[in-house]
């Protein structure tokens, strides 16, 4: 996934998005806005940089993805890149602004985790 980003900046970026998680489920679109504003910061392409961000999440397993449904909140099935690809073909659909319309994200424990650790440091 290429990006304008270093690896610091993504790490930071992350981090804040997981830190966002902490309190409560987010909609995709925070991680659309974290994605933007890394873009208005460092460069590149908000669709390229919400992939890295949101495909490093998962695949590192300190997030998932799904809707918000009768019992709550839903994680989707599958492997990180099958929920990434699922995420941004919703995003897509709903022309990259879904207004709370889209997919929500929730930190896992280890996010949590990491979040809380950065948190107090």
């Amino acid at each position: 996934m290429a990006t304008d980003l270093n690896p610091e900046h993504r790490e930071r970026i992350l981090l804040e998005i997981l830190t966002d998680c902490l309190d409560d489920w987010i909609p995709v679109d925070r991680v659309i806005g974290y994605a933007e504003e890394a873009v208005e910061e460092y460069g590149g392409q908000p669709p390229a940089v919400f992939r890295a961000l949101l495909g490093t999440l998962l695949e590192r397993a300190l997030v998932t993805v799904g809707d918000i449904g009768d019992s709550g909140y839903e994680p989707w099935d599958g492997t990180a890149s099958e929920v990434l690809e699922r995420t941004v073909n919703a995003c897509e659909e709903l022309g990259w602004d879904p207004r709370l319309a889209g997919p929500w994200v929730a930190s896992t424990p280890e996010g949590d985790r990491l979040a809380e650790a950065h948190a107090s440091s």
